[in-house]
């Protein structure tokens, strides 16, 4: 089973290092490039060997303080590098943000635990299950099938309900398909060259993390 982001403890710190390093920052993330390997040599140092490690130690303003002392790295830096960090990790948001979906769909779904993009996502990612719940909450299943493809495009960080329409209506069926076809869409949809450059970067960590559980 897929899951709705990846698993950070997956990602090596030095992965990340080198993710960091090919990502153009926003001006609020710029002091991220700054001594980059420096800073990312201090953190190993500490023992931190991953993504998942990184974040849970910044997540706590204690141990932020206590990283501080530890390694002379700023507080600030860190406090950025935390945001940076967390962007890796998608974020769920209501189906009924989907433009649409009949209000009706959407709340016989949330009422059999259906609520947001991951739980639809991780619950219905076979035919088979899909077409059970035609039946279970009285959804169509080519409105499910739908959902699920939204679902599926929404875990690209920076990619939003609307941003998901847009996505399949242009043919993208999959956080894959994206990632193979994102240079054809600047032409072909509203959308700006920047944004999706912005959400090319993340679409193929996802790819790459599922290739680690599902080799080709």
């Amino acid at each position: 089973m897929k899951h709705y982001t990846i698993d950070p403890f997956r990602v090596s710190l030095v992965h990340f290092l080198e993710l960091t390093g090919d990502r153009k920052m926003p001006p609020g993330r710029q002091i991220l490039h700054e001594r980059m390997e420096e800073r990312f040599r201090m953190l190993v140092a500490t023992g931190i060997t991953s993504l998942g490690e990184l974040i849970r130690i910044l997540r706590s303003t204690a141990k932020i303080a206590s990283l501080t002392r530890t390694t002379g790295l700023p507080a600030d830096y860190l406090t950025v590098l935390r945001k940076e960090a967390e962007s890796y990790l998608a974020r769920p948001f209501p189906l009924s943000q989907f433009t649409g979906i009949p209000y009706e769909y959407v709340a016989s779904l949330s009422s059999k635990g259906l609520k947001n993009t991951r739980d639809f996502f991780e619950k219905m990612q076979t035919a088979e299950q899909r077409k059970a719940y035609t039946k279970i909450a009285g959804v169509p299943e080519s409105r499910l099938n739908l959902l699920f493809i939204l679902c599926d495009l929404s875990r690209i960080t920076g990619v939003g309900p609307r941003f998901a329409r847009i996505l399949y209506d242009a043919g993208i069926r999959s956080v894959q398909d994206f990632a193979k076809n994102a240079g054809t869409l600047s032409a072909s949809t509203p959308l700006r060259e920047a944004d999706i450059r912005y959400c090319m970067h993340y679409a193929r960590v996802i790819v790459d993390d599922e290739n680690i559980l599902e080799p080709a």
